[in-house]
């Protein structure tokens, strides 16, 4: 099955079992955007996933966002401990939560990245705890219950490895390999998700 074929199943099966789940992409830097600068990323993977991220330098050292991706959507924080916004090491911790199909999620995420003039490789751990409602399948015409599907929850940890190519100040292209590290109970299809992502700063 291409991979392109693979996402969409993935979104298909989503949907249609109202299978929660939190984000899947990432393309975040330990590096704060710093006070009052904004970021917006637009990305999709190559198997046909798409996300947006918006975050906002509330502080030099914490960032505020919002994440909408095809399978969630929700809020983020991310706190520099080491911020070398210039160039060097830099480390943060992250956490967020939001909605999804038939659920809700929360997660935690550690980075780390390295600011040169042109290149940004940067690493993340990212640990998601996803709470699935409870869920009943009537027909349409009758109104007759068929099935409850009962309430559960799931986690999974993903790890990335990545990097940023700052063209200007202001513009960067970000390439990233996702890969779910610890899914419990539950197996993904795919255990590696290739993704790009076009960085605007300002």
């Amino acid at each position: 099955m291409s991979l392109i074929r693979r996402g969409y199943a993935l979104l298909l099966v989503v949907f249609v079992s109202s299978c929660a789940i939190g984000p899947i992409l990432n393309h975040d830097v330990a590096r704060s955007n710093g006070d009052g600068n904004h970021d917006i990323k637009i990305m999709s993977s190559v198997d046909g996933l798409w996300g947006f991220h918006y975050d906002y330098g509330l502080t030099d050292d914490l960032d505020i966002g919002v994440q909408w991706e095809a399978l969630s959507a929700g809020l983020k924080l991310k706190y520099a401990l080491v911020n070398n916004q210039k160039s060097g090491l830099s480390v943060a911790l992250g956490a967020g939560t939001g909605t999804s199909f038939g659920g809700s999620y929360y997660n935690g995420a550690l980075f780390v990245s390295y600011k040169s003039k042109t290149f940004e490789p940067f690493a993340s751990v990212r640990y998601t705890s996803v709470e699935n409602d409870s869920t009943d399948l009537k027909d349409a015409d009758t109104g007759e219950l068929f099935v409850t599907i009962p309430a559960f929850n799931y986690n999974y940890t993903q790890a990335f490895l990545g990097t940023k190519i700052w063209f200007v100040d202001w513009f960067a292209l970000s390439l990233e390999a996702g890969s779910f590290i610890a899914s419990g109970d539950v197996k993904f299809d795919s255990n590696v998700f290739y993704s790009a992502a076009f960085e605007f700063a300002f």
